[in-house]
């Protein structure tokens, strides 16, 4: 019979669905080897607006800035990314209040106008 001799550390050729894959033999015991080898592993996240995702065992949140774009920042700048959610809800509900001033001007304006070139009675 053939004998073949193994040792940890050597590398062997392994075929795979992608083409070939090298291994290497990590522990070698009286029942027989272990081989180890790293390829590329595809992961599916699902990733939400100021969201929580963990990647590789450390936390982050998204942010999209548009729709073709997403930005993965680390969960220490959270409070900052709060900060500026707030700062623009602030701005845009004083914006409102201001279109909403205007247009109720605008209305009281044409009201008191019009009230003006009404005929007097009597």
């Amino acid at each position: 019979p053939e004998t073949v001799t193994f040792s940890t550390g050597d590398t062997y050729p392994y075929a795979t669905d992608s083409g070939t894959q090298e291994t290497t033999i990590s522990e070698v015991t009286a029942d027989g080897a272990t081989l180890e080898w790293f390829a590329p592993r595809e992961n599916t996240v699902e990733l939400s607006e100021g969201g929580n995702v963990t990647l590789n065992e450390q936390q982050f949140f998204t942010h999209f800035p548009d729709h073709h774009t997403v930005q993965i920042v680390p969960i220490q700048q959270y409070d900052q990314y709060q900060a500026t959610l707030d700062q623009q809800d602030y701005f845009h509900e004083r914006k409102n209040g201001i279109w909403g001033v205007s247009i109720l001007s605008g209305i009281a304006a044409v009201l008191m106008l019009g009230m003006a070139y009404m005929p007097v009675r009597g």
